[in-house]
């Protein structure tokens, strides 16, 4: 995929290998980074999601050691 500065949702679920469904539980989290366009566009920032992924990796992790 190319190196986009901000995904649709499909967009998103693509790059983090979701499907749409999954992806909408994951926008009702805390801090997910997210931008309400209009009412029916959301966009998501390409970087704001890659850190909130690796932040949610750690969290994850550490719950479990």
């Amino acid at each position: 995929m190319e190196n986009k500065k901000y995904y649709s949702i499909s967009e998103a679920c693509a790059h983090i290998g979701v499907g749409k469904s999954t992806f909408r539980t994951m926008m009702t989290r805390p801090g997910f980074p997210l931008v309400r366009v209009s009412p029916r566009r959301i966009i998501i920032p390409a970087d704001l999601l890659d850190a909130w992924m690796e932040a949610e990796t750690e969290r994850q992790s550490g719950m479990r050691g």
